[in-house]
């Protein structure tokens, strides 16, 4: 007499359901995007008189490992200055005059003097701020 086997379709299932659990339990973990920036910022001059120009000297790194969007950085004296995006392990220098007014200045010690304290911050592909950093820095003020 001979044995036939019977359907296989149950084996079938069997063994997908199988491989399926195996991909859930030993699946690779894909970790979320770190977003990092480092901002450094420079006055240059950092010595100055009422109504000369100086240059704000900033340095932008993407720290991260994925592009940041709408890079941009503030203060409070100079403005908004935009950098655009800036691509994983990318470093931008940018330089953003500024004429030093009177209104900014303050008096500490009878020394005069201009803090300027800069934020960078940065969006996500879907435009949502995910990153800030901030750098200071002064400028001493002479008649």
């Amino acid at each position: 007499m001979k044995i036939e086997p019977k359907s296989r379709s149950g084996l079938k299932v069997a063994g997908v359901i199988a491989l399926l659990a195996s991909l859930l339990f030993f699946a690779p973990v894909v970790s979320a995007a770190s977003y990092s920036v480092i901002l450094i910022g420079v006055a240059d001059p950092s010595v100055a008189s009422i109504g000369e120009e100086v240059d704000f000297v900033y340095t932008v790194y993407n720290n991260g490992d994925t592009t940041l969007y709408n890079v941009r950085i503030e203060d409070g004296v100079g403005g908004i200055v935009n950098v655009g995006n800036l691509e994983a392990g990318e470093e931008q220098e940018i330089l953003h005059p500024y004429t030093v007014a009177e209104n900014d200045v303050q008096i500490f010690g009878g020394q005069r003097f201009i803090l300027v304290a800069s934020s960078c911050k940065a969006d996500n592909k879907k435009g949502r701020q995910v990153v800030e950093s901030w750098a200071s820095f002064g400028i001493e003020i002479v008649d």
